[in-house]
């Protein structure tokens, strides 16, 4: 990973790639180089159910709940969202200690954007 400290860090497409304590070890990496404030997001998709998706995978979640139970541990506000296809199913995720995304209170950084 990068030194440094960082205000959004993402991790998209590929947290299905690492094993469930590959991920614990990402997020704690990923935990200390975020900034106050900072937001960790990203996407991934839920596993199938003949079984994953790819076989370069080594972690598909079963579900919100399943992604949520990693997330949580390392953030105090987690939002996940999800689209649900015939031939696939996303999940989208925002973790932060602070505010988040979506929030009211967050504030507004939309380039023309008028409070």
């Amino acid at each position: 990973m990068p030194q440094g400290m960082f205000d959004n860090v993402v991790w998209d497409a590929a947290i299905e790639h690492f094993t469930e304590d590959e991920i614990r070890a990402v997020m704690t990496a990923i935990k200390s180089r975020l900034g106050a404030g900072g937001v960790l997001s990203g996407y991934t998709i839920v596993e199938r159910e003949a079984g994953k998706s790819h076989h370069e995978h080594e972690y598909e979640f079963k579900s919100k709940e399943d992604l949520l139970r990693l997330l949580q541990p390392y953030f105090r506000n987690v939002r996940i969202f999800e689209t649900v296809y015939p031939s696939r199913h996303n999940l989208y995720f925002f973790a932060a200690d602070g505010d988040m995304p979506f929030d009211k209170s967050w504030p507004a950084q939309i380039v023309g954007h008028r409070s």
